[in-house]
């Protein structure tokens, strides 16, 4: 009944498990391309489908499952772990599979589409369909993504107002014209103007951060392709790299800093080198463990049953020995 279940293309849809009775969580379905490949496998080999299924899991070069079913799975288990949130902020560039996957994953995301991304794009299409040259296609990213450009206007009126007047440039080019009515328009319209409205951004959101990070995982690996232990092993080194450096903080000879909230972490180096590995993690996990403090945030004075607070009274000096409150200080409060 299993096979016969399982038979057919697949449809990407979360819904509950026919089997469990005491559960709605939604999951993915297995694509039956997997379990082809797995039954050719086994067929060829000669072996127990037990040792292919150790096979698919292990080695990445039998790739059963392709690029799609690999981000719909990753999305949809990130999805779970965050507790099904609705309305999360995602960040992208415009690529149509990303986007496909983080709408099919999540409920009503905000989704907001990278800048740098949108004007790179511009500047391509501009250059290698219309031919336009480096002033004119200035002109235009200006128009769209500048100070006082598109993207920047007051409300959804100013937008079209503006909008209006870039036709007189972007008409010469009646490709970019096209793309940008069809596809360029809806994507700066719903992912870029409207979360800087409603507050979902405040400025023209970028991800260099994410961009400069995947330049450095591509560099460790050299730009080739490697196997999914491998490149787990990779991203292991890479994050210790940071995390030293965090680490470096507390002794105050890396990179960083420690803020002010943060400085009762401060070892002086000397007593930094004498100490034991074990102390060291120690030191380490405690200042990744505290939260951030809000310097807007007073610990209020609360009644016994909660339901009155005042805020607390600044501390008067005290002489050396002194045990009695001045009694100023006692009327006062």
């Amino acid at each position: 009944m299993a096979i016969v279940e399982y038979q057919g293309s697949c449809k990407f849809e979360k819904i509950p498990h026919g089997n469990s009775t005491r559960t709605s969580v939604p999951y993915v379905r297995t694509d039956p391309a997997i379990l082809k490949e797995a039954a050719r496998i086994t067929k060829e080999k000669h072996q127990k489908p037990l040792k292919t299924s150790h096979q698919m899991m292990l080695d990445d070069s039998i790739n059963a499952p392709n690029a799609k079913q690999i981000r719909d799975k990753f999305l949809c288990h990130l999805n779970s772990k965050l507790g099904y949130p609705s309305k999360l902020k995602i960040g992208s560039d415009e690529e149509k599979a990303i986007k496909n996957a983080i709408n099919q994953a999540f409920d009503d995301p905000n989704h907001v589409l990278c800048t740098k991304h949108l004007k790179d794009n511009v500047r391509r299409y501009l250059k290698d369909k219309e031919g336009c040259g480096a002033k004119e296609r200035e002109l235009i990213v200006r128009s769209i993504f500048g100070y006082d450009g598109l993207l920047n206007s007051d409300d959804s009126f100013s937008f079209e107002s503006k909008f209006s007047d870039m036709d007189s440039i972007i008409s010469k080019f009646p490709n970019f014209h096209k793309y940008f009515e069809n596809r360029l328009k809806p994507l700066l319209l719903n992912h870029v103007f409207k979360p800087l409205q409603d507050g979902t951004v405040k400025e023209l959101w970028t991800n260099n951060n994410s961009e400069s990070m995947n330049n450095r995982l591509k560099e460790s690996i050299d730009w080739k392709p490697h196997k999914l232990p491998d490149l787990i092993s990779k991203i292991n080194e890479v994050s210790a790299f940071q995390f030293n450096d965090l680490r470096r903080s507390i002794h105050g000879s890396g990179n960083y800093i420690l803020e002010d909230t943060f400085k009762n972490h401060h070892v002086s180096p000397d007593k930094w080198v004498k100490m034991s590995q074990t102390e060291k993690r120690r030191r380490t996990w405690k200042l990744l463990s505290q939260k951030p403090r809000d310097p807007e945030k007073k610990n209020y004075i609360k009644s016994t049953n909660c339901s009155f607070q005042v805020p607390p009274t600044a501390k008067i000096a005290q002489k050396p020995n002194q045990r009695k409150r001045p009694r100023a200080e006692r009327v006062r409060r």
